[in-house]
């Protein structure tokens, strides 16, 4: 199996230049005071995103996931919007509108992008696409033969049985 072509890596710095300041807006809102913690340290400008954490037992993150180290030296959580950027959702996209909720569903999920390659590479491994083409096939002419038999008047079909 070929190995996919790899992109060059981006940084948080690359994807919050696209989006911009949080707005208050469309998910992209600032939400509580990150903090710093021993062994936990946010994601650095300059580099591509720590993982996304979808948190445990329904409380969001803990222990300074899902931040970010500013120019100003300051700390925050990355927004909704922010998160699912990284991760490689579509700007559209559409979360549980309660924000632990839309954590966890960023952090648990498989990136779109990645998805999209192992499964182009899943099919073509295992010729899923040509069993399908051939299925609709025999499905396709099935159903015209089925037309064209109904479409037969009653003296054409007793012409026909043995």
């Amino acid at each position: 199996m070929a190995v996919p072509a790899t992109l060059p890596h981006r940084t948080v710095r690359d994807l919050l230049a696209e989006i911009g300041p949080p707005s208050g807006k469309g998910r992209h809102e600032e939400k509580g005071s990150a903090r710093v913690y021993k062994g936990h340290l946010p994601s650095m400008f300059d580099q591509p995103s720590k993982t996304i954490r979808a948190g445990a037992h329904g409380h969001g993150p803990v222990g300074g996931s899902n931040t970010v180290l500013l120019d100003t030296r300051d700390v925050r959580y990355f927004t909704v919007l922010e998160m699912a950027r990284l991760q490689g959702f579509p700007k559209d996209y559409i979360f549980d509108p309660v924000w632990r909720h839309a954590i966890k569903e960023i952090g648990n999920a498989c990136p779109p992008p990645l998805a999209v390659i192992w499964i182009e590479a899943l099919c073509a491994r295992s010729n899923l696409i040509r069993i399908l083409q051939a299925q609709a096939s025999i499905v396709s002419r099935q159903v015209n033969e089925s037309l064209i038999e109904s479409s037969k008047s009653p003296d054409e079909l007793k012409s026909n049985t043995p």
